[in-house]
């Protein structure tokens, strides 16, 4: 696993890992794992839970 960036200017760094397919890994900081779409889709959901309650 290698971690890399689309430009030398980005900000988010993703996580190339040629054993698993499908799973897009990203960070800020290279120690904070976040996993796109499942990660975003959980944050949102807790988010969404306080307005509705």
């Amino acid at each position: 696993m290698k971690w890399y960036k689309n430009n030398h200017d980005n900000k988010i760094w993703w996580l190339d890992d040629p054993m698993t397919i499908g799973k897009l890994v990203f960070s800020f900081d290279k120690k904070l794992k976040k996993q796109r779409f499942t990660s975003i889709d959980a944050e949102i959901g807790a988010s969404k839970k306080k307005l509705h309650n």
